[in-house]
């Protein structure tokens, strides 16, 4: 928890002007935040910019553990592959609307923050944080293989990333992904 508020602080940047300073971080959401409809709803007002990105040797993966009938949920993990990548939207947000964002989403219990070096698809690179996963997760999949999400999750992730703009292959990657059983 204490490199996550660190890092936190690490990648804020300030912008002064005679009026004002306003302080800012970027965000990496994946998951369900690739919609930036359910991004409003969670930091409570329109992230002060939105845009599709990616960060390389990163991966998207689903071990942050739910219960029936949403087995599991989004989060960021290192990837230990070359090449691999995670794509998402960058979300430029002002410190209160990260700070809903972490209650929402149970930072520290459920999540970490995760630096993550991210690529807009415009080709400029921003320092972000992500959400990964705590508890047994990771642990679950090294033994039994990728955790599904559910089917109702999966669709809203399509939905999210196809509005958002992501790149055709990772909506491609998206499509290929099989839900939960019985979800």
């Amino acid at each position: 928890m204490q490199s996550s508020a660190l890092a936190f602080l690490v990648v804020i940047t300030c912008h002064s002007s005679a009026a004002s300073t306003k302080a800012t971080v970027h965000y990496l959401g994946v998951g369900s935040n690739v919609d930036q409809s359910v991004m409003e709803r969670r930091i409570g007002s329109k992230p002060l910019s939105a845009e599709p990105a990616c960060a390389p040797d990163h991966r998207l993966a689903f071990t942050a553990i739910g219960t029936w009938p949403e087995p599991a949920f989004a989060s960021v993990e290192p990837s230990p592959y070359a090449g691999q990548e995670c794509h998402g939207v960058l979300y430029t947000l002002s410190l209160s609307q990260m700070a809903r964002l972490c209650v929402s989403e149970m930072v520290p219990a459920g999540y970490s923050l995760l630096p993550v070096r991210c690529e807009t698809y415009a080709g400029e690179r921003v320092g972000a944080f992500a959400l990964n996963a705590n508890g047994p997760g990771r642990a679950l999949e090294a033994i039994a293989g990728p955790i599904r999400p559910s089917r109702r999750y999966l669709e809203l992730i399509r939905e999210g990333a196809r509005k958002s703009g992501l790149a055709p292959s990772w909506l491609d990657r998206l499509a290929k992904l099989q839900p939960a059983p019985g979800t």
